[in-house]
């Protein structure tokens, strides 16, 4: 990730809202964490929270295409 504070906080921003209109909590809550630069430890954190959602979200997205099947009628 370019530390690129602005660009991060923008791009998280619209991930966070993205992931909440479809139900991926997990994603939404990391995006969350992104978006805030406030928080403690940010800068020393932004990477991994980047890694998480990277390594998470084809597993979340599986999760959500059962749960439409399943609650399809």
């Amino acid at each position: 990730v370019a530390k690129n504070q602005k660009g991060i906080v923008s791009k998280s921003h619209k991930i966070k809202g993205a992931a909440a209109s479809v139900g991926l909590l997990r994603i939404q809550k990391l995006a969350e964490k992104m978006q805030s630069p406030d928080l403690p430890a940010w800068w020393d954190n932004i990477d991994d929270w980047h890694e998480l959602i990277k390594s998470l979200y084809l597993k979340d997205i599986k999760k959500l295409k059962k749960w439409i099947v399943a609650n399809a009628n």
